[in-house]
């Protein structure tokens, strides 16, 4: 997820709980998720047992592999 969709949400009164590290890959520090409103917590096993809703975030699919 990027950050402005973590604004958003946060700005609908959403709590946002991102996994430590999570965006490291595309080049978000938790610095840059807690600062566009998200609370970071340690483990996946943290958010699932703290949310009522989670929405998991997956490299895109190569053009192959889409039929």
């Amino acid at each position: 997820m990027g950050l402005a969709s973590v604004r958003e949400l946060a700005a609908r009164n959403h709590t946002v709980f991102v996994q430590r590290g999570a965006g490291t890959g595309i080049g978000f520090t938790d610095a840059d998720y807690h600062a566009a409103g998200a609370e970071i917590l340690a483990a996946a096993a943290d958010i699932f047992a703290t949310s009522q809703m989670t929405v998991g975030v997956k490299e895109p699919m190569q053009p192959s592999t889409i039929q």
